[in-house]
């Protein structure tokens, strides 16, 4: 059969194909059904290929499904504490009281007074000033002697840093 190709004039074209039309061609019957044969075993295969690839494509699914449910589960979980520590971090960031431990206890005690003599023992000034409150942690059940944390609420919370800081500088 001749090839057409775009450099072939109109006229080669109608040309082309009147010489195919006078050309027709006999075919054998056995090489038909031999044809014929071969498509019905291609066709075969080809579906047997698609219903397996089908399979594959369902089962493959079915599994990553779940795999991405159980991901979104963990995800969800993961984000949840995320948040949660997010606003831990916000709560600690603008917090403006101290704990101090291990300061024993005296039933006559007056804990500004505690805290402004710890100031000068650290050698800290100004952080006595701007004290909001002071005062003790479970001083219900405390004898004298017992060692107790002290709570102290700065009035802002930088005076609480540079008070925090001056006690690991030394």
């Amino acid at each position: 059969m001749p090839v057409i190709t775009p450099e072939l004039s109109e006229y080669n074209v109608d040309e082309l194909h009147s010489e195919a039309r006078n050309n027709s061609h006999v075919v054998d019957k056995d090489d038909l059904q031999e044809a014929l044969r071969l498509l019905g075993k291609s066709k075969d295969s080809l579906n047997k290929t698609d219903q397996k690839t089908t399979y594959d494509i369902t089962t493959l699914k079915a599994e990553y499904e779940g795999k991405f449910v159980n991901q979104d589960a963990t995800l969800g979980q993961i984000n949840h504490r995320v948040n949660h520590l997010h606003l831990n971090i916000d709560a600690l960031e603008n917090q403006k009281e101290l704990i101090i431990s291990g300061v024993p206890f005296a039933s006559d005690e007056d804990p500004d007074a505690l805290f402004a003599t710890i100031c000068r023992q650290l050698e800290c000034s100004g952080g006595e000033e701007l004290l909001t409150s002071t005062r003790r942690i479970h001083v219900n059940r405390l004898k004298d002697g017992d060692v107790s944390p002290l709570l102290v609420e700065f009035a802002l919370k930088i005076t609480r840093d540079r008070f925090y800081s001056t006690y690991k500088d030394t």
